[in-house]
């Protein structure tokens, strides 16, 4: 007498194949977001506590963007780090521009430097940040989201020290890696196909 063939349960293998699948993505994604573990600390680092509050938020934003960026994978993924490195000069802008350890925002005010200079020297930094983005985005297959994913992250590595400077170095930031990258950007899609 042949025994019937156990009953397989193929939607109960397809939901643990799945959650096996989301668990490692999400693993993955945690582990992306290893930037900030050495960002916040050298950002508290240049910038006394004085800016902890700020910092704080910015890292705590880029660990959730470098985390979701990994899990999405493609081109968001590939786009995150070369951002985090691309941010790194607008990082440690507030820092060359005013190299004692005092709030750059006090220091625009009443250390010499004038509140142009530091938007200008933000600025600066960032549109050569937006044209590198740029650049290393119309290499990729899907430049658009390899463009954005990178223009995030290098926003909020800049912000961690950008708020030090107040809205004048976040703007300035802002605004430089727009221009840097929008002229590329548009060739990039003039020439992609519809």
């Amino acid at each position: 007498m042949i025994s019937p063939e156990p009953h397989v349960d193929i939607q109960g293998l397809r939901d643990r194949a799945r959650r096996a699948y989301e668990r490692a993505r999400g693993l993955e994604g945690a582990r992306a977001a290893w930037p900030v573990i050495a960002l916040v600390p050298l950002a508290l680092a240049l910038h006394g506590p004085a800016t902890a509050r700020a910092t704080g938020v910015a890292g705590a934003l880029l660990a959730i963007v470098l985390a979701i960026t990994a899990w999405r994978g493609g081109a968001w993924r590939r786009g995150a780090l070369p951002g985090v490195l691309a941010g790194l000069p607008l990082f440690l802008a507030p820092s060359v521009l005013l190299p004692e350890r005092a709030s750059c925002g006090a220091a625009c005010l009443h250390g010499g430097a004038s509140w142009l200079g530091c938007f200008a020297g933000c600025g600066v930094a960032a549109i050569a940040a937006g044209l590198v983005v740029a650049a290393l985005a119309r290499r990729d297959r899907a430049p658009l989201a390899y463009a954005a994913s990178a223009l995030l992250t290098a926003a909020l590595v800049a912000s961690m020290t950008c708020t030090t400077v107040g809205a004048a170095g976040v703007i300035g930031a802002l605004a430089g890696l727009a221009a840097g990258s929008a002229p590329v950007m548009a060739s990039t899609r003039r020439a992609s196909p519809p």
